[in-house]
């Protein structure tokens, strides 16, 4: 089975799916914004979740960036992020690349967030580690918020909020693959709005638009609306 789905987009947007053998229908998701909007994507259904890297058992994390600089996943899921990313760098002159990590978190967080429809990180923590200006982050829950879904953010330092060293959020944060010029969201999506494949794609097909309306106009957004923690 072909553990890595990639996806060679027009537009200056890379969807990365680390979980998606893991956390169900997020595949779906990333290919319903594929077929929208034609995102760059590297979507991972193959590589299970595990605490260790073990290539023949096809474990690995693909959000963790010690797991993806092992041989394989090196290959098969973190240098096309890479080379999609150079690559609009240079064929997308003005616009920088921008990564959306789809993750899943489960209904039960709504035990502490009972309106919670996604969690959006972007590295608050102490110190803190930002993977996209904040006007960037900012139109991006507000155009979520516009469609009548309830973002939170992740809160700083907490297990949503994309900061860890070693969570792909970081990656271009990383010295080894340092660039100021590519961003990072990491986005969890409740569990309610990927219940089967059917509602998965309706998901997709509304974050396709928040994409798009968000690489396209972040630059001269001005923040009118703030949005809780968790």
């Amino acid at each position: 089975m072909e553990r890595i789905i990639t996806n060679i987009g027009t537009i200056p947007a890379i969807v990365v799916v680390p979980h998606g053998y893991d956390d169900p229908n997020t595949v779906e998701i990333a290919e319903e914004i594929i077929n929208k909007i034609d995102a760059y994507a590297v979507i991972n259904k193959g590589w299970r979740r595990s605490d260790h890297y073990d290539y023949y058992k096809d474990e690995a994390n693909c959000n963790n960036i010690k797991h993806i600089k092992e041989d394989v996943v090196k290959d098969e899921f973190l240098k096309p992020i890479l080379k999609y990313k150079n690559k609009i760098l240079n064929e997308h002159h003005l616009q920088e690349p921008a990564m959306f990590i789809i993750h899943g978190v489960s209904n039960l967080i709504r035990d502490e967030a009972s309106d919670l429809d996604f969690i959006v990180g972007y590295g608050e923590g102490d110190p803190a580690r930002p993977t996209a200006p904040i006007e960037f982050k900012d139109c991006f829950l507000e155009n979520l918020k516009s469609t009548g879904l309830v973002p939170y953010q992740g809160k700083s330092g907490g297990r949503y909020s994309g900061w860890g060293r070693n969570n792909l959020n970081q990656l271009f944060n990383r010295k080894e693959f340092l660039d100021h010029c590519a961003y990072s969201l990491q986005i969890e999506i409740i569990r309610e709005l990927r219940e089967d494949k059917d509602v998965a794609r309706q998901t997709g097909e509304v974050l396709s638009d928040v994409i798009t309306n968000t690489i396209n106009n972040w630059k001269k957004f001005k923040s009118t609306l703030t949005f809780p923690y968790i």
